[in-house]
């Protein structure tokens, strides 16, 4: 459901993070690290207690909560086929690399984030992929820019895997036209895998015919590391990739040493999986869900025009149509690092990519933050001028 209004955000869903609200700081880097809720505390701890006071017994507990998290990933992606719990998008991203024929020829973009794009060098290294490297062709005040062309023009026959980050981790660009990608990859017998990891929670977006989503908790979605998934549409359910273990078996206990692989996505799993993630994931999943990421979408785009105006006059830079902005805004600078350190020491919390001071409101985050922040960033330009 939908919140009525961004009243009611402020003023009655902000006692639900009564703990990480009373930090003495401004907050601007939930595109980093997001805030938790209250509640998140109290579900880690239903989890352990149940290992505490049933031992063996709490798996009883813990198999329904992988259950409940693949129904709140697939409610928030809109997406059917098969939740697969993952610690990270790497590992997501190494199950489907090695569910393909080697070498695989993957097109992917120059700006993928760290995990990926390690990776993926790494693979390549060893001769396991052939990698396509797309640069961005456009620029925007200077910031470098992603077209669609960039992507299609290389997505040519013999191209296996088509790696898309939805949004551009150090610039914050929704990646244009990925439906015409995944449609232009499906033609030529190419698989797609799309990165949520900046879209999750802070956007409606909707790619139902990807191949494979691989997304997080760790942002917008406010429940930490370890809570990652990827998400297998049903016409790759069967695939078989080396990432296994026995609870890819199909008759996972019985302890058989010829066993065959689960069908479905539970032949996607891997060994003994970690449960606490997911508890440590519910609330913050289930609050999206509420409130709805439209309506977080709304919220997120007016604390962001705020900022981008009081930015502005520093050379701060978003994309001009705010259909392409993510979660955060910038403010490219020589001086980022140093930027980021004298905004903490006035309990501006903030960071840097690559040059670019990034600002990452939520829907908690107060005109007055947003003030604070730009007067600060203003009173450093004139510190160095």
């Amino acid at each position: 459901m939908g919140c009525k209004n961004g009243d009611r955000l402020l003023n009655d869903l902000r006692s639900r993070f009564s703990r990480v609200l009373a930090r003495p700081e401004t907050y601007l880097a939930n595109h980093s690290l997001g805030r938790p809720l209250d509640q998140m505390s109290h579900d880690v701890q239903e989890g352990l207690d149940a290992w505490v006071r049933g031992m063996d017994s709490a798996w009883q507990l813990w198999m329904a909560e992988f259950e409940r998290f693949e129904r709140n990933i697939l409610a928030l992606t809109g997406m059917s086929g098969a939740v697969v719990h993952k610690n990270s998008v790497g590992q997501g991203l190494r199950a489907v690399l090695n569910a393909l024929p080697t070498p695989v020829r993957v097109v992917t973009s120059s700006s993928e984030f760290d995990s990926v794009d390690f990776i993926l060098r790494e693979y390549e290294r060893r001769s396991l992929v052939a990698v396509d490297w797309v640069e961005p062709s456009g620029a925007e005040s200077g910031i470098p820019k992603f077209v669609a062309e960039d992507f299609l023009d290389r997505i040519v026959p013999g191209v296996g895997l088509v790696i898309i980050s939805l949004v551009i981790f150090t610039t914050g660009q929704v990646v244009p036209g990925v439906k015409e990608i995944i449609k232009k990859a499906h033609e030529v017998g190419a698989k797609v895998f799309l990165d949520s990891y900046h879209a999750a929670g802070v956007f409606t977006w909707g790619y139902p015919d990807a191949d494979f989503v691989a997304g997080g908790s760790y942002k917008y979605l406010r429940g930490g590391p370890g809570a990652c998934w990827l998400v297998v549409h049903p016409r790759n359910l069967n695939m078989q990739t080396l990432d296994t273990g026995w609870f890819a078996k199909a008759r996972t206990f019985d302890f058989l040493k010829e066993d065959q692989r689960a069908e479905g996505g539970k032949g996607w799993w891997e060994s003994t999986p970690s449960p606490l993630p997911l508890f440590q994931a519910r609330s913050g999943l289930e609050f999206t869900l509420e409130v709805g990421v439209a309506e977080i979408r709304r919220l997120t785009l007016e604390r962001l025009r705020a900022l981008r105006e009081g930015l502005a006059p520093l050379g701060g830079f978003d994309p001009q149509n705010e259909a392409e902005w993510g979660g955060f805004c910038l403010l490219p600078s020589a001086e980022s690092v140093d930027i980021v350190a004298a905004l903490k020491e006035q309990g501006i919390n903030v960071d840097a990519r690559q040059g670019i001071v990034r600002f990452g409101p939520d829907l908690l985050t107060t005109p007055e933050e947003i003030e604070k922040a730009v007067a600060a960033c203003q009173s450093l330009s004139l510190a160095r001028t």
